[in-house]
């Protein structure tokens, strides 16, 4: 089984740190980058949004292939800590009918973030 630092090597090269230079779209490092909107934005650049009991988590799915692990997914995943505002924006922009709190797209590897 592969580890995390292998997958992000074999995606970027090199570079545990997801260095994106600016680029979020493309490495999911949104906590670091000059053009994040600030810690209550859960749906900056996401691929996916969905609830859990206590946070509200945004993921970035990003998809590979390499020559040694084949077809890859990881999933850079950050976790906001629920409260009104957050939840009232949750229920404005991501809700269904079908699934009120959405639900978590399956990845080969993730990494977390939290945020209060």
């Amino acid at each position: 089984m592969q580890n995390l630092s292998d997958f992000v090597d074999d995606f970027y090269g090199s570079g545990e740190d997801f260095d994106c230079n600016g680029d979020c779209h493309n490495c999911g490092n949104m906590d670091d980058c000059p053009d994040f909107e600030g810690p209550s934005n859960f749906t900056f650049r996401a691929t996916n949004v969905y609830r859990t009991k206590n946070y509200i988590v945004r993921q970035v799915v990003l998809f590979g292939r390499t020559e040694m692990y084949g077809s890859q997914t990881l999933s850079v995943d950050t976790y906001f800590l629920r409260n009104q505002e957050r939840d009232e924006q949750f229920d404005e922009t991501c809700a269904t009918d079908l699934f009120p709190d959405g639900r978590r797209l399956n990845a080969t590897a993730y990494r977390r973030n939290y945020v209060k």
